[in-house]
């Protein structure tokens, strides 16, 4: 039987390239503030923390499934 720990790695290995996917898009858009360095700073800490990035990794998926970009 598949445990609670075994399913969250599972599922955080599976979405990985998801997230990854979203934290180079924010970054991306991060640094194009050129000059606002505390506009990047407050983003950085609000956008990048961890766990902010599930429920786009999870869009970006099934728009994957649907055939979508």
């Amino acid at each position: 039987a598949m445990t609670a720990t075994t399913l969250q790695k599972s599922l955080f290995s599976f979405l990985h390239p998801y997230q990854k996917r979203v934290e180079e898009a924010l970054l991306e858009e991060k640094s194009a503030w050129k000059g606002e360095e505390k506009l990047q700073e407050s983003c950085g800490y609000a956008l990048l923390n961890g766990g902010r990035r599930f429920r786009p990794s999870i869009t970006l998926l099934v728009a994957d499934l649907l055939g979508k970009e």
